[in-house]
């Protein structure tokens, strides 16, 4: 029976061009939605966002409707004929904005007004009545609603009335039953059997025309559909076990589609959105099949990586208003792959040999290739090829391989990378071959192990910092010397600015600032007496902006800008809106709008307006903590940064639209912290809370609390709202 084997899965989707434009094959992250968010079985067999906004999600125990951020289950009962059932197959809105549900025992009808579920227990003139497996639910052009169960049959319902149609020999519905039904652009009706071929309604006659056979001989005699979509002249087919095919109406033509890797094995549906990328699926996961290179990019569950598709078996795919890609799947619930208008690449450990070999990433570094060379935290050096995706680990020595993993500063200069290490000194790596030259604080004639930052000046000179202070070598030369106006301060980072004036970061001591022409020092420190003053001593990285600014990420200081005319400094923290008092590596772009990390996600800011947006893990970053001295602007144009949970690429470029502002409900309405419904007994509503415009309610009952719901899926802004309350009038 199909419903017994509805795991074994093939479906085509075909996407639109700039969706597909957008994504490389390396670069396809799921969210998952599971029991642990409220999703009531993890067998989830239909998915469908009804016209409101919110994804209902139809699984074998239980209905769910989610908002984007909480799962509500809804149980599919009728409380006034005492039946009811939780077994999940089909769904669909009507016009009235009513939800049809399919079961593994007929159809209801749930009304959102009301709250309220009725089963259809209606008959056709000659008694038939719909009390099995449904198996899809939808709708033609001339407003009739049809209901395909297999085993019965297909039931059409208008103006109140039913119909049936046996499509097959009514003798042999087990084995010719009707699997798959498509509604064309044109209006036109098919029904897909087992092993008879494709049936076409005829509105004139009432009646369904068999089409098997065609012009050239070839047959759908014995090939039993399980699936079918408009694919603009053509009907796409997916044959059980055996190939997708399509066929032409028109021309009577019935062919093969080129699918590597989904032929003959057990196929189940297929879905086309457009004319572009075909997306294929079966029990062994995701294909990507590019139309015009008919290259594939194969996506499954990777245990190594948490992005992955939580489960091979896909039982339903859906595209939502927004562009995103919702899967349905037997073990693993809901995953889904928003379309971002800002798309994060990311980059994470996976079980892959060309993935990154560590989440926590440090340094970053570009060489004259465009390689980006990412420093790690804790597993050395990683080289990530951008238009590849793939990722190459630099090899160190077995003999002392641990003293070479934990980067704290990177440089390149000179076909060479400078790596800086904790406790071990210095690598300088050849990019050409990667062969490594160590250097240990001794030869460096060094103080201190360590070498937390470090600089290669417009004099070639080599300035590297570390927790007993900061050392400048001459350039060519290794032989650094201490510099003793420094003292003790642990300096983190440096920077050479457009005038020559070497400007240094320390964490705990304020900032330096050193001029070459006089070979002068001064620093500046913290007053908490004056809010001029550099916003905190703990000071994490510097860098100047394009009209020349130079301006400071600090540790619970937020940014700072050196205002050179007064020789005092501007604060923006969380009095001025940033998520965070705590941020890291600040990049510019071409708009003047600055890009930087927090603990508290990814900050865009624009000092001039004060205008902020802040990202987060719901906007497809791998994590919301971001990582010291850790980003980059490329070549390409592109933004790196580093996280703690891996590393994020963009172009900024791409967040010039504005977001829609998605519609505003409220879901839940409490009194006393206990839910009220349009159910609970001598309830002030007479409709559910989402249809309910007024509430009256009595003295003694006014402690009231609200649940409010922003359905989007795809937004690059954080949902938030605002209310007001204004007083009655007299």
């Amino acid at each position: 029976m199909r419903k017994s084997i509805l795991y074994l899965l093939l479906m085509i989707i075909c996407l639109s061009e700039l969706y597909a434009a957008n994504r490389k094959s390396f670069n396809y992250y799921f969210s998952h939605i599971s029991s642990a968010d409220g999703l009531s079985e993890s067998q989830v067999k239909v998915i469908l966002q009804d016209s409101y906004g919110f994804m209902w999600f139809g699984t074998k125990n239980g209905l769910n409707r989610y908002d984007g951020t909480s799962i509500q289950t809804i149980n599919c009962d009728d409380y006034i004929a005492g039946t009811g059932n939780h077994n999940i197959s089909a769904l669909f809105e009507d016009e009235n904005r009513k939800l049809w549900v399919g079961t593994d025992r007929g159809v209801y009808i749930y009304d959102p007004v009301y709250d309220l579920f009725t089963f259809i227990d209606q008959k056709t003139e000659n008694g038939e009545q719909m009390g099995n497996w449904v198996a899809k639910i939808t709708s033609d052009h001339s407003g009739n609603i049809w209901i395909l169960i297999p085993d019965q049959g297909v039931f059409r319902y208008k103006d109140e009335k039913l119909y049936y149609y046996a499509i097959t020999n009514k003798d042999n519905i087990k084995r010719e039953s009707p699997g798959a039904i498509c509604v064309r652009e044109n209006g036109e009706v098919w029904i897909g059997t087992a092993g008879v071929g494709l049936f076409l309604y005829n509105p004139q006659t009432d009646s369904f025309l068999q089409h098997h056979t065609d012009k050239d001989g070839n047959t759908l005699m014995g090939a039993h559909i399980f699936s079918m979509c408009d694919y603009g002249d053509w009907i796409a087919l997916a044959i059980h076990d055996g190939e997708l095919k399509k066929y032409n109406p028109k021309t009577n033509t019935l062919q093969t589609v080129n699918a590597p890797g989904g032929h003959h094995t057990i196929l189940s549906d297929v879905v086309c959105y457009d004319q572009n990328n075909r997306w294929v699926c079966k029990h062994a996961g995701l294909f990507i099949v590019e139309k015009q290179t008919q290259k594939v990019t194969h996506l499954q569950e990777d245990l190594m990586h948490s992005y992955s598709l939580s489960d091979n078996i896909i039982f339903c795919i859906y595209k939502d208003r927004e562009g995103g890609i919702w899967l349905g799947t037997k073990f693993g619930g809901v995953n889904h792959l928003p379309n971002y208008k800002l798309l994060f690449e990311r980059f994470v450990p996976s079980s892959s040999e060309n993935s990154l070999n560590t989440r926590r990433i440090r340094e970053l570094a570009e060489d004259p290739e465009g390689n980006i060379w990412v420093g790690t935290e804790d597993n050395g050096i990683n080289i990530l090829n951008p238009s590849t995706g793939e990722v190459a680990q630099i090899k160190y020595p077995e003999s002392d391989r641990k003293s070479h993993l934990m980067t704290q500063s990177m440089s390149m200069y000179d076909g060479k990378i400078y790596c800086g290490l904790f406790k071990y000194g210095l690598d300088i790596i050849d990019i050409s071959n990667h062969s490594i030259k160590h250097l240990n604080h001794q030869q460096l004639n060094l103080d201190e192990e360590s070498v937390y930052s470090q600089l290669i000046d417009s004099r070639g000179r080599l300035w590297v910092g570390n927790a007993w202070g900061l050392s400048r070598a001459e350039a060519g030369s290794f032989d650094f010397t201490r510099i003793p106006e420094i003292g003790l301060d642990w300096i983190v980072c440096m920077l050479e600015d457009k005038k020559g004036q070497i400007w240094l970061a320390s964490m705990g001591s304020g900032v330096w600032k050193y001029n070459p022409e006089d070979d002068s020092y001064k620093k500046y420190v913290n007053d908490t007496q004056d809010l001029a003053s550099l916003s905190s001593n703990s000071v994490s990285s510097i860098m100047e902006d394009s009209r020349g600014q130079i301006w400071f990420s600090t540790d619970r200081g937020g940014i700072c800008r050196y205002n050179e005319a007064d020789d005092n400094f501007t604060t923006f923290s969380k009095e001025q809106g940033l998520p965070d008092d705590v941020a890291y590596k600040i990049l510019e772009d071409k708009n003047h709008y600055f890009w930087f990390g927090t603990n508290q996600g990814l900050v865009k800011f624009k000092p001039e307006t004060g205008d902020i947006r802040v990202f987060t893990t719901r906007d497809g970053l791998v994590g919301n903590q971001f990582n010291y001295n850790s980003g980059l602007k490329a070549s390409n144009g592109k933004f790196y940064f580093g996280t703690i949970d891996g590393l994020i690429a963009f172009n900024p470029d791409d967040d010039q639209r504005t977001d829609s502002i998605p519609p505003v409900y409220i879901t839940k309405f409490s009194i006393y912290n206990k839910e009220v419904t349009v159910h609970t007994p001598n309830s002030p509503l007479s409709k559910s809370i989402l249809h309910t415009d007024r509430i009256t309610l009595p003295y003694d009952q006014s402690n009231i609390s609200f649940d409010i719901a922003l359905p989007s899926y795809s937004s690059a802004r954080s949902k938030e709202c605002y209310y007001k309350m204004d007083p009655l009038a007299a």
